[in-house]
């Protein structure tokens, strides 16, 4: 009997009144429709507190689904051959025919099975909002962070959520409103990462009507405190910590296990931050532990995903690789990078002018040595890695973007 037929028979068996497939829950009292923009340059996007959503019930069947882990790159096989440390559920933002977070179609957030990739729930924008512009997970695969998107014009609404999953709860899956105040009005949240224990986000934030600058904070969820970190430079504050993309971007600010220190991107380095020591400089309180090759024969070369794993002891880097000149090339590799040593090991190497997405970190385990990565192969596909193996995840096109 497969996972999917358990999960069936679970349902039937403890509710015969829910139908196999669970129907959408949506919070929002009306439809809504997302819009759609140009990624590129940064939005400036007006903030607007919003009131707690109501939870909502769903069913879920409670216990591990074992995921597994296997074959060498590029080979991909087909059975896994050991179990692998990759959570039982995951929260994806998904829309219509292969959205784009950054186009502002990612309609709905659903949580779902890892092993089977079974839809267990699903959640709406609540009003005003439209769509999902980024997502982030804590360490205990339970608790999520959501932010959201307004409809157009410009600027658009933005706003924060908790995402919580509660499997044996009488409300198993609930939504609630984090403080209007960790967004100032007009603000662009560029990058955002939530700690291990759930308890703390780290955000990018710049203020209205500027292209970069601004602070790094690490927001208090209980209490609704911040701590900010920038760089003064003769221009005002500037902080180094984003990827410089349109949106939310993923793979921009990850924290390490202990919730002590958080990884930064800056220029063509990844930087630790310290944040048990006093005062408020990004870079005199942190150091780089890491320093990616760059260039490999092309000329243009920026960064689309850079973290730490849980250990600190690995970075993990998509690095872009473009020809400034005829006949355009465009490579994408992913490559760890030994923070001790400066050691780089090329994971993936390919070319992405042939129907290819962009690779997107969306997991590291503890010790570094598996992650979930999308866009290593052609088409709507997403894989652990491990050990120089790839092994193939069920997916959906529908899915921009996912957490763990």
């Amino acid at each position: 009997m497969t996972v999917d037929d358990k999960l069936r028979n679970a349902l039937r068996e403890t509710a015969r009144h829910i139908p196999d497939v669970p129907p959408p829950l949506d919070l929002s009292p009306g439809r809504v429709n997302g819009g759609r923009e140009h990624p590129g340059r940064r939005r400036w996007i007006a903030w607007a507190a919003p009131l707690a959503a109501a939870a909502a019930v769903i069913a879920l069947i409670v216990g591990s689904l074992a995921v597994v882990r296997g074959g060498p790159a590029p080979r991909t096989t087909s059975a896994p051959s050991r179990p692998a440390s990759v959570p039982p559920y995951y929260v994806a933002l998904a829309g219509p025919g292969g959205a784009d977070i950054y186009d502002g179609d990612t309609t709905v957030a659903q949580v779902r099975a890892t092993a089977t990739g079974a839809v267990l729930a699903r959640v709406r924008p609540p009003r005003p909002y439209v769509s999902f512009s980024g997502v982030s997970a804590a360490a205990d695969d339970r608790t999520f962070v959501l932010s959201v998107l307004g409809p157009k014009p410009y600027p658009r609404r933005q706003g924060l959520y908790l995402l919580r999953i509660d499997p044996g709860g009488r409300v198993p899956v609930s939504l609630r409103a984090l403080p209007a105040s960790f967004l100032p009005a007009g603000a662009n949240l560029a990058a955002m990462a939530l700690s291990p224990d759930g308890a703390s986000l780290a955000a990018e934030v710049s203020p209205a009507g500027t292209a970069s600058g601004g602070h790094l904070y690490v927001f208090n969820l209980a209490t609704g405190t911040r701590r900010a970190w920038t760089d003064q430079t003769v221009d005002g504050p500037y902080t180094p910590a984003g990827l410089g993309y349109g949106g939310v971007n993923p793979g921009a600010l990850s924290w390490t296990a202990d919730g002590r220190h958080l990884a930064f991107v800056s220029g063509g380095w990844i930087r630790l931050l310290d944040l048990t020591v006093p005062g408020s400089g990004l870079t005199a309180n942190s150091r780089r532990i890491a320093t990616a090759p760059l260039g490999d024969g092309l000329t243009e070369v920026s960064w689309r995903a850079a973290v730490v794993t849980p250990d600190g002891r690995t970075a993990v880097i998509v690095e872009e690789l473009a020809s400034d000149q005829a006949p355009l090339q465009v490579r994408d590799r992913l490559l760890e990078v030994a923070a001790a040593t400066g050691r780089v090991t090329v994971l993936n190497d390919r070319n992405i002018l042939a129907g290819y997405q962009y690779e997107q970190i969306m997991y590291a385990s503890p010790d570094g040595s598996t992650l979930v990565v999308s866009g290593a192969r052609p088409g709507a596909a997403a894989g652990i890695v491990r050990g120089g193996h790839y092994t193939p995840l069920p997916w959906s096109k529908d899915i921009a973007i996912a957490a763990w």
